[in-house]
């Protein structure tokens, strides 16, 4: 993720934070941080954007948001007999279906 300059930025700031400098388009340069697993994401919102899974996205990328500390909320839903995870994802669609639909 990043924009797009007319010159590198090159300091110390953008070398502590990992920023990198791309060629751009018609002498430009593109300024971004590679994030890891964002091209896996992007592909997998295609494919869930296509099949009409936007919720998909949202919930696992709402439940990324919790890590590492996710994992102490999901053993106490787990022990509890609630969906942990991905889990929560089919209960939430058979929901969808048999009730949100038909209102």
């Amino acid at each position: 993720m990043g924009i797009e300059v007319p010159q590198p930025i090159i300091n110390a700031d953008s070398a502590l934070l990992n920023f990198t400098n791309e060629g751009g388009i018609e002498g430009t340069t593109r300024f971004l941080k590679n994030i890891t697993g964002m091209w896996l994401l992007e592909q997998c919102r295609k494919v869930w954007k296509a099949s009409g899974k936007g919720f998909q996205r949202l919930a696992l990328l709402e439940e990324a948001k919790t890590l590492p500390f996710g994992a102490v909320f999901d053993y106490f839903n787990y022990k509890n007999g609630v969906p942990v995870g991905e889990a929560f994802i089919p209960e939430i669609e058979y929901y969808e279906k048999e009730v949100t639909s038909k209102r």
